[in-house]
This record gives structure tokens, C-alpha cells and sequence, in this order.
């Protein structure tokens, strides 16, 4: 008899950059498929523009460069390319959206967003993984709750 061979699964380590680009996929996707369900599909800031599109980015209000809120919920919204890119260059614009913003969510939760952004903090390749399956597995349950509030098509016999 011949001895069997043992098959041993090799763990692959994920390099802290793979992991924070599947965490930023993954928050991403959340956020433009929460904020499609919230606002009917289109930007919410076109409002403040001459356009009305639909929503294609993942806009931060403070800039994704600060690791404390980039993974931060009220620091996302849905938008379109257009106010995303308007959002980062055209300061009167930026003006409009953070007056939105506050209307929309109120003064102490910009205020709190705002000092939480300016802490220092540096996130290990486990904990950006572990925000990678968490926004996957949140993005599945709002996939299927918007399945489930849907109406049935009508069968035809």
C-alpha cells in the first residue's frame, strides 16, 4: 500500500497593500450601493451643479489620505465623477456639499468627523482585511434586503 500523501492548504500571506485595496474595494461598493438605495440612484450633490447623475464614486468629506476616517461611514457618500473631482478642486463648491452635509446629518456629527479625521492612526494588513470582509458581508445583506423589498415579477401562465 502506498502512503497517502497529506495536502496541507498554504495560508498565503497578504501583503498590508493587497489588503488595503481589497478593503478599499470593498467600502467603496458599499457605500455607492447604500447610497443608490438612499437617494434613487443619482448623486445627492448634483443639486449644486447643472447636471443630474447617477452615482459612480465613493466621495470622502475629509480626504481618504487620513487612515482614522477613511474607513469611516459618515465620511462617505455615493456621488457622481463629476462632483467627486469638483468636491477635491473647486473650494466654492466643496462650500455648497459641507453646508449640505451639515443640514443633512447636523453640526456635531461634522464637528466629531472632523476631529476624528486628524487623529493619528495606522491600520496592520489584518485589521484592513478584517474591514475588507466586513463591508463584503454588508454589501451581500443590503444586496439582498434590496432584493427583498423589490416586488415579485408577475408569472405568466
Amino acid at each position: 500500500m502506498k502512503a497517502r500523501k497529506k495536502f496541507v492548504k498554504l495560508v498565503r500571506k497578504v501583503s498590508r497593500k493587497g489588503a488595503k485595496r481589497r478593503a478599499v474595494t470593498a467600502f467603496s461598493k458599499f457605500i455607492r450601493e447604500r447610497d443608490i438605495i438612499k437617494y434613487g440612484g443619482w448623486c445627492p450633490l448634483c443639486q449644486f451643479g447643472k447636471t443630474h447623475n447617477p452615482v459612480q464614486d465613493c466621495g470622502h468629506w475629509q480626504t481618504a489620505a487620513w487612515e482614522s476616517t477613511k474607513w469611516d461611514e459618515e465620511n462617505a457618500t455615493g456621488i457622481c465623477k463629476q462632483c467627486n473631482i469638483a468636491m477635491e478642486h473647486d473650494s466654492g463648491f466643496k462650500y455648497l456639499c459641507i453646508k449640505w452635509y451639515i443640514q443633512t446629518h447636523g453640526q456635531m456629527c461634522w464637528d466629531s468627523l472632523v476631529l476624528r479625521s486628524h487623529q493619528i492612526q495606522k491600520r496592520s494588513a489584518g485589521d484592513l482585511l478584517e474591514i475588507a470582509e466586513m463591508y463584503e458581508r454588508r454589501l451581500l445583506q443590503l444586496r439582498v434586503r434590496g432584493l427583498e423589498g423589490r416586488d415579485a415579477p408577475a408569472i405568466q401562465s
